[in-house]
C-alpha cells in the first residue's frame, strides 16, 4: 500500500461494514504496485457484471490504461470474516460488482467468486481459485 502495510482495509458503505485483507500479487504480474494502492479504499459505487465487462473491456483496448488482476487473500478473524461473507453475498444476490475509486484515472472492482465464470478479464488467469475474491484495477497511471 502507500502507507507500506500489507493489509487494505475495504469499506463498504451502503452495507456498513469493513473488512481487510491482503492482497496476492502473482509473480508473473508485469507491473509494480508496491506502494500504488492506499491502504484504505471505501466504495464509490456497483456496477451489473455486464457493465464491468464493457467498461473493463474498452479500457484495456484502448491502449492508454492498464488493467491488473490481484488476488484477495484468505480472511482472519470472526467479526472481519463474517463482514466479508456479509458483503459478498448481498453484491452476489444483486449481481452487482463493487467498485472503488482511487482517482479520476485508477478505479479497483473486487470480483467475488460467483461472478469468476462470466467476468471475462479473469477468465484467462491461469490457476484461477474458484473460491477466491480478485482485484482488478484499471488505471491510467505509470506502472513500471
Amino acid at each position: 500500500s502507500q502507507d507500506g502495510y500489507e493489509e487494505f482495509s475495504f469499506t463498504i458503505s451502503r452495507l456498513k461494514v469493513s473488512f481487510t485483507s491482503k492482497i496476492f500479487i502473482d509473480q508473473s504480474c508485469e507491473f509494480q504496485l508496491d506502494g500504488f494502492l492506499p491502504t484504505s479504499l471505501v466504495e464509490k459505487g456497483r456496477l451489473p457484471v455486464d457493465e464491468f465487462n464493457k467498461f473493463v473491456n474498452e479500457k484495456s483496448r484502448s491502449g492508454k490504461w492498464k488493467v491488473v488482476i490481484m488476488k484477495l487473500s484468505s480472511m482472519s478473524g470472526g467479526e472481519n470474516t463474517s463482514s466479508y461473507k456479509r458483503f459478498y453475498k448481498e453484491y452476489e444476490s444483486l449481481r452487482r460488482i463493487c467498485m472503488f475509486q482511487v482517482s479520476d484515472t485508477t478505479k479497483v472492482f473486487l470480483i467475488t467468486p460467483k461472478f469468476l465464470r462470466i467476468c471475462k478479464c479473469v477468465n484467462s488467469l491461469k490457476d484461477l481459485s474458484r473460491t477466491s475474491t480478485y482485484v482488478v484495477v484499471t488505471t491510467k497511471e505509470p506502472l513500471s
